[in-house]
């Protein structure tokens, strides 16, 4: 069960972020989501970070590539569905 940890807080900025676009609507951001979105994103990097720290420096910044690249192309997603609802197609 110990190796199905670091997905918990992925599952945490996902869900997070789909509660912040559904929101969106309202134009008021929800303090919880967003409080989980970045305690998600924090815990995510430090688990990485630290599974890298053996290697130096250079081995932390590289294991927490997978996050970045996770919370960039997610946030990337959102705002393409954030303006599909704002403009839709004809």
């Amino acid at each position: 069960m110990a190796y199905l940890i670091p997905c918990v807080a992925d599952l945490m900025i996902v869900s997070a972020s789909m509660a912040l676009l559904v929101t969106a609507r309202n134009s008021a951001a929800n303090a919880l989501a967003v409080g989980s979105l970045v305690f998600g994103i924090g815990a995510t990097l430090a688990m990485n970070m630290a599974a890298g720290w053996r290697h130096g420096s250079a081995g932390a910044l590289v294991a927490a590539l997978p996050q970045v690249a996770l919370v960039l192309s997610l946030e990337t997603l959102m705002g393409l569905v954030r303006r599909s609802r704002e403009h839709p197609s004809r």
